[in-house]
């Protein structure tokens, strides 16, 4: 047990792997540790207790969480940490056969293991934890997780097996927390879960996704940014736009994954979405508002994906024109279905494909990113990087899209601020420009 106040703070190094969602999962946990009597550290290092909060979607993630774990196992052998800890995917995904493989592990913590961390405090109960924003985190932009697991079971995809079927967040409990969010000085909030656009569906007030972004944009600041990322496309309806873009806080950015573009291998993803239909989402959008700007996903090399599977995908990314778009290589997963089809890509093939899917996308974000020039943006000021500012405007997710880099005016304003810039030279993902 983790010695309380009484008896000396053990400082900890909290260590996350994997996306958003297990940030605001590890913000968590270090609550739960704060008011326990520990003390958060930036460096294992510097800690008697060190814990890693895991990802196990992917083979690359899974090497990376035992890599991460076998660094604080080595910290341990040499006295630096006194006990080490285990937290979220990878132990739900493999639970005691991973507990067998490494016996150095003093405790393990599932997702969302507020009840098992609490008692190694001491503690108990079982109620959602508040946040600490970690030191190394923007105070001005924060992640509202809404849901938590899914129901959509993918034929490629682990979430439903390690984090069970979709739960909604309680409509009033993100009230209050987005409220504490901008006390604590957010000023845009992404929204976020696995898919957002199920949101409310399993809770017994019924309440849409819409609906909770209206009430969120009737109790928080006109100037916030609430940005929606992982919608899903077979959630979004034929009015979604229509009710979602009128909120004055939602700006015109959607990160919506596809996967594909071939209906053939979409049925075999258990996508369940025509190429029509998809095309139509994003026609409506920017038929609504122009200035829409759409981030994807793109799976290559998933079994049954030929190359008239492939030059299918390439067409429909033609016609859709992501501004920014992710692509990786299928990964065949143990225990799901995509891992059993008979009919499995060549891996240099697969590589192959993924080259020329970031090759097309090259092109099309830069005539994207070309469009600006000369165009105005509010941009939020992040960091000075030598004579430059860089910062983002509401087409720039934090984290996975670019920059935008501005000349260093004479009176520097402050991190988090926006400024009004004017775009005069564009490239593949970034942008720069000059403060009017």
């Amino acid at each position: 047990m983790i010695p309380k106040k009484g008896s000396g703070s053990p400082k900890v190094f909290l260590h996350t792997l994997g996306c958003t969602k297990n940030d605001v999962d590890s913000q968590r946990f270090a609550a739960i540790l704060v008011q326990g009597g520990a003390e958060m550290v930036d460096s294992p290092e510097e800690a008697e207790w060190g814990f890693v909060n895991t990802c196990g979607f992917i083979v690359p993630a899974i090497k990376q969480s035992l890599e991460a774990i076998f660094d604080l196992e080595e910290l341990k052998t040499r006295g630096v940490l006194k006990a080490i800890g285990v937290m979220g995917c990878l132990y739900n995904r493999f639970g005691e056969e991973l507990k067998k493989e490494l016996p150095k592990v003093d405790f393990w913590i599932p997702c969302e293991g507020w009840r098992e961390l609490r008692g190694l405090l001491g503690g108990g109960g079982e109620e959602l934890p508040p946040r600490i924003r970690p030191s190394s985190q923007f105070p001005w932009v924060r992640s509202l997780k809404i849901v938590e697991g899914c129901n959509n079971h993918c034929s490629y995809c682990t979430i439903p097996s390690i984090r069970g079927g979709l739960r909604s967040l309680p409509l009033e409990r993100l009230l209050a927390e987005a409220r504490i969010l901008v006390a604590e000085g957010a000023r845009e909030i992404c929204i976020i879960g696995q898919d957002i656009t199920r949101y409310g569906e399993d809770l017994s007030q019924k309440i849409s996704l819409p609906e909770l972004l209206q009430e969120l944009g009737k109790n928080l600041p006109e100037d916030l940014w609430l940005r929606l990322l992982y919608l899903h496309p077979r959630g979004i309806h034929e009015n979604f736009w229509n009710h979602v873009l009128q909120i004055p806080q939602v700006i015109p950015y959607a990160d919506i994954p596809v996967q594909h573009g071939s209906e053939r291998v979409l049925e075999r993803m258990n996508r369940r979405d025509s190429r029509k239909r998809l095309e139509s989402i994003f026609e409506t959008a920017r038929r609504i508002c122009p200035s829409m700007v759409f981030r994807t996903t793109i799976m290559v090399g998933f079994p049954g994906e030929d190359q008239e599977a492939f030059e299918e995908l390439l067409d429909f990314l033609r016609q859709v024109r992501f501004h920014r778009l992710g692509s990786f290589i299928y990964s065949p997963e143990e225990g799901t279905p995509g891992a059993s089809y008979p009919d499995q890509v060549d891996p240099l093939v697969a590589r192959d494909r993924l080259e020329r899917v970031m090759a097309l996308q090259e092109e099309i974000s830069l005539q994207h990113q070309e469009a600006m020039v000369g165009k105005d943006l509010e941009v939020v000021v992040e960091q000075c990087e030598g004579d430059l500012l860089l910062g983002r405007s509401y087409r720039e997710a934090p984290d996975v899209d670019g920059q935008i880099e501005i000349k260093l005016p004479q009176d520097l304003p402050s991190f988090g601020s926006r400024v009004k810039v004017r775009i005069t030279e564009a490239l593949e993902h970034d942008l720069r420009g000059e403060i009017l």
